[in-house]
């Protein structure tokens, strides 16, 4: 249950568990947990109280899911009620927030993206508290510069210039920062890293290698699984081709699995058998294009999992692609004019292990939530000693 006057609150929407009722998005709920994780590990011993967080469920909106969320309370984690209908439940979720701000007086709140209505009472919260450090993660961010007159994006674009009042940002990509004049003295670019998914496939062996490829991740035109499922049957790739995941682009996934036997639908499952997959496939694939998303406010998270499985990571240079591990992925081009050649390089290179082994040292070195976090601590606790 959550206890009064935390020190340290963290703010998501994200659950506890895994599997197909829950998270809107597998891999950022495996980010938040992670990030859960280092701020019990290495928070609390810098602020020497309890870590608390708070989630807004993730559950389709009424009347896809139920009308009424009753809520729910747990040692680690507490989620309000809600009213289940579009944009009511964030408001009735920052309602809750702020209430609960006032009576925990957290000293320092991490916020894992947000909406401007959640800046907001963040803000009016700090009014009040002014010793309150407010610290945003933001991972996605909503705006586009093609439709700069609806109204989702003027409260992306609001919540942005909200956000960029709190004490530290730390944005997933520079783009972020530039575009929406983060101040560069509070803010730190950080694309990502480590997950319990990522270290479970660290642990894949070469030797345990599949023929098999394997796509995981929302089934939409931005990750590309539209224009895989037709060049895996255009040209006739003679290897099966695993697909986890839902969204929008699932019926066209659907209608392909059944005219070609070598491209098998899964649906979306739970991450423990999506990992088993993945940590034997001989490619598995990351795409990204700017279908409906600017792609540089975006970064799919799923690349830190895949990187450390012992297979071939096939991806197009999607804008924000790490450039140091363009050696040792099989980078196509946005077209996929190269697709089969890229796919006969993987079942065919000798140079696999080394590239295998060049991302897991990468990954290990560059992509770990536990350095971002205690960086945080160690700056705020910095400061106190000099004010």
């Amino acid at each position: 249950m959550v206890k009064n006057n935390c020190g340290i609150l963290f703010v998501g929407a994200f659950d506890l568990l895994d599997d197909n009722n829950i998270a809107a998005s597998a891999a950022g709920n495996q980010v938040q947990l992670e990030i859960l994780d280092c701020l019990e590990n290495i928070g609390a011993v810098f602020s020497n109280k309890d870590v608390q967080s708070v989630s807004l469920k993730q559950i389709r909106t009424w009347p896809f899911g139920p009308f009424l969320w009753p809520g729910f309370r747990g040692p680690r984690l507490y989620m309000p009620p809600f009213i289940n209908l579009a944009g009511l439940k964030r408001f009735l979720f920052s309602f809750f927030l702020f209430f609960l701000l006032l009576l925990r007086r957290p000293d320092v709140i991490f916020k894992y993206n947000i909406t401007a209505v959640e800046a907001f009472a963040l803000l009016i919260y700090r009014k009040i508290n002014r010793s309150a450090v407010l610290v945003a993660i933001i991972q996605d961010v909503h705006y586009s510069k093609n439709n700069s007159f609806g109204i989702r994006n003027f409260l992306e674009l609001l919540a942005m210039k909200l956000v960029s009042k709190f004490d530290i940002l730390i944005p997933i990509s520079e783009k972020i920062g530039i575009d929406f004049s983060f101040s560069p003295n509070k803010t730190r670019v950080f694309r990502g890293g480590l997950t319990r998914q990522g270290r479970c496939l660290l642990s894949g062996r070469g030797d345990d290698i599949s023929h098999y490829a394997v796509f995981a991740g929302a089934l939409v035109p931005y990750n590309g699984i539209d224009v895989l499922i037709r060049k895996w049957t255009s040209e006739n790739i003679d290897m099966d081709l695993h697909i986890f995941g839902k969204g929008v682009s699932e019926s066209a996934v659907r209608d392909a699995a059944s005219k070609n036997p070598r491209i098998i639908f899964h649906g979306f499952r739970p991450e423990e058998e999506i990992s088993h997959w993945q940590k034997k496939a001989l490619i598995n694939f990351c795409l990204r294009y700017s279908e409906g998303i600017e792609a540089g406010y975006f970064f799919p998270s799923k690349l830190y999992n895949i990187i450390c499985a012992p297979g071939a990571v096939v991806a197009n240079n999607f804008e924000g692609f790490p450039s140091e591990l363009s050696n040792s992925c099989l980078m196509l081009a946005d077209d996929l004019s190269d697709f089969s050649q890229k796919i006969e390089k993987a079942r065919n290179s000798t140079e696999l292990i080394s590239m295998r082994n060049s991302r897991r040292k990468w990954i290990e070195e560059n992509g770990n939530w536990n350095s971002v976090v205690r960086e945080i601590f160690e700056g705020l606790s910095l400061k106190s000693r000099r004010g």
